[in-house]
């Protein structure tokens, strides 16, 4: 299983800061999943921030042949924490790349990191603690 967590030290210290003042802070994790999702669906829709290798054999948008990538991704909350994450076993070959794929074992399938954040998502992270009066 692949997942992004939410761990930067500056938004740690923010939800620290957060948690002293709160019992339960699951709303604001919930709306930073949100936007951690929205993050990797736009990764899937740009085909990468940056660009992924483009493709070389096939015809369409990379990671997007059934859909089944794409539609695996899920998010998790708790109290502290917020998750956006698949369960596909062959996510990780997509995600870091790996020259030892096909049934030789020879074929080399480029890193097109879809569970990643840009700087702007990571601000967008720290704007919502802030906007839900957190900070």
């Amino acid at each position: 299983m692949i997942k992004i967590k939410l761990d930067a030290d500056s938004v740690v210290q923010q939800l620290e800061k957060i948690s002293s003042d709160l019992s339960d802070a699951k709303p604001l994790m919930r709306k930073l999943a949100e936007t951690m999702r929205f993050a990797v669906d736009r990764n899937f829709e740009e085909e990468g921030r940056p660009k992924w290798v483009p493709l070389r054999s096939r015809e369409g948008k990379a990671l997007r042949d059934t859909g089944a990538l794409w539609d695996s991704i899920n998010t998790a909350v708790t109290k502290k924490t917020a998750q956006v994450g698949t369960n596909e076993e062959y996510a990780a070959v997509h995600q870091f790349g790996t020259n030892k794929a096909g049934r030789g074992k020879n074929i080399t399938i480029p890193a097109r990191p879809f569970l990643q954040l840009t700087k702007r998502d990571n601000e967008a992270l720290l704007s919502q603690s802030h906007h839900t009066g957190f900070s």
